[in-house]
């Protein structure tokens, strides 16, 4: 799911990624009339204190937004205007230092309002977005059982499980595999050889160098090996 904003664009695969942008901009949201440090000592002075690990969005959309409202490229003169500075509390920083190095701000409530204006739309975006992909989770896991619920492993002849690496065990199934609405069985079988990876063939043809030729299946043997892939008994990633 591709989420899009003038000056930003990042795809998102899991639900979990978008509740981390959720809970980014409600830490953000809860940190608006919250004070910040500046220091004189270093370039990398941020609007507000962010702990998300993936803030960069974030940081940028604050200063770019505080530069262009204030007309200006410096971020300190920008702050004497999109802030209010802690005097008090700067007396009692500096107190011990030859000059003034460290500064607390804190956001005039003008700016505070534009944040919020800007972060709260982005949220409602992001909570719309994980919506639609809690659905679309759980309509593939809907789909995903229903697939499954179609064929059952009833008997098992043999199973080698896939272990190591070139000196290992190749992996081996031969089972007998029922059509769970027409009842009909199939033998089939699946293998994960090394450096070679997983595949699957009717038992019937074992032994002979068509098992990779699917033409010579029926279409139940086919339908069978579609689901046997899916829902192998073991591991189907390739050995290497």
């Amino acid at each position: 799911m591709k989420i899009e904003f003038d000056t930003y664009e990042k795809e998102y695969f899991f639900s979990f990624e978008l509740m981390s942008e959720i809970k980014a901009l409600k830490d953000i949201l809860n940190s608006l009339n919250k004070p910040f440090i500046f220091s004189a000592s270093t370039l990398d002075n941020d609007f507000l204190t962010l702990d998300y690990h993936d803030s960069s969005i974030y940081r940028s959309t604050l200063r770019n937004v505080v530069l262009k409202n204030t007309n200006t490229d410096n971020i300190w003169k920008a702050a004497e205007v999109a802030c209010i500075k802690d005097e008090v509390w700067g007396k009692w920083r500096n107190r011990d230092l030859n000059d003034e190095y460290f500064y607390k701000f804190t956001f005039t409530s003008e700016y505070q309002e534009r944040f919020r204006k800007i972060f709260e739309n982005w949220l409602e975006i992001f909570e719309k977005a994980l919506k639609e992909m809690e659905i679309e989770e759980e309509n593939r896991k809907r789909l995903k059982q229903e697939r499954k619920n179609n064929y059952n492993v009833v008997k098992i002849f043999k199973i080698t499980y896939p272990k190591g690496g070139e000196n290992g065990t190749d992996g081996y199934a031969d089972v007998l595999i029922r059509n769970n609405k027409t009842h009909l069985e199939t033998r089939m079988v699946a293998r994960n050889v090394f450096d070679f990876g997983f595949y699957v063939y009717p038992k019937r043809i074992e032994g002979i160098n068509g098992v990779f030729n699917e033409e010579i299946w029926n279409s139940e043997e086919k339908e069978a090996g579609k689901w046997l892939h899916e829902f192998s008994p073991f591991t189907t990633n390739i050995r290497v």
